[in-house]
């Protein structure tokens, strides 16, 4: 199967670079901006098979009985960040359409949240629980707008469902970071001053926030095992925060 699937990436590939030089040679006579994005989806297109026919080689070597636990995990680990640039090259593709109308995108990025199951809700008493399926990545990582992305539209939608909704003035945001505890722990268990929390404040601040600075806002972490690995934020005002500790830890 993952040799057909490679086979299948290859023609992929060669089709996308015939149907280019095709529409390229039919819209030469075209303004700049469409030969513009005729090169960049080009581009986009031929980037996009290669990291598939890596992804399809590295789920062949998968399988190898010979590989540890560790090198498995690794490999495994290696292959969900190729498929999460996969994602966002192929988000790109559909964004960078010269089209009127946004829609496109909205679509997309609504599904994508759906796809991952970010959520965002609010319970009786005010309290917003924001949900990510995955662990923040490290600051150095290139991978946060795969999460990001689909996160702002969520909360914009939100804000839409709950057109009364005030921002929190001084309040707590209180993150859990989630960890797998079937997976190796060695090297997937980060300070937290290594994780990149800020871009996740930085969407949800003009929605929900008066100011995410430490003067209106503080911000608690904390871990604990799991059956997968995910990240609950809560958001609440400053008072609540004492009961909902409480609560957790009673």
């Amino acid at each position: 199967m993952c040799e057909q699937t490679s086979d299948i990436f290859d023609e992929m590939l060669a089709e996308g670079e015939r149907n280019f030089n095709a529409t390229a040679i039919a819209t030469k006579d075209n303004n700049a901006k469409d030969s513009g994005y005729l090169k960049q989806l080009d581009s986009s297109i031929k980037v996009a098979c290669q990291r598939a026919r890596d992804i399809a080689k590295g789920l062949k070597e998968l399988r190898d009985e010979e590989l540890t636990v560790f090198e498995r995990h690794e490999l495994s680990t290696k292959l969900a960040v190729e498929s999460e640039f996969l994602t966002k090259r192929m988000r790109e593709i559909v964004i960078g359409a010269p089209l009127k109308d946004n829609s496109r995108k909205r679509y997309m990025l609504d599904h994508a949240a759906e796809a991952l199951g970010i959520t965002v809700g609010m319970d009786d008493v005010g309290v917003v629980r924001i949900t990510l399926p995955a662990l923040l990545p490290g600051r150095s990582s290139a991978r946060t707008g795969f999460v990001s992305d689909p996160l702002y539209e969520v909360v914009e939608q939100f804000i839409a469902d709950y057109p009364n909704f005030k921002r929190f003035d001084k309040c707590t945001i209180w993150v859990t970071h989630v960890y797998d505890w079937d997976l190796p722990t060695e090297g997937r268990i980060r300070d937290f001053d290594n994780l990149e929390l800020k871009e996740i404040i930085d969407i949800i601040n003009p929605f929900l926030l008066k100011d995410d600075s430490p003067k209106w806002c503080s911000i608690y972490q904390d871990m604990e095992k799991g059956d997968t690995d995910a990240t609950h934020i809560l958001i609440m005002k400053d008072h609540q925060f004492a009961r909902y500790f409480a609560r957790q830890f009673a």
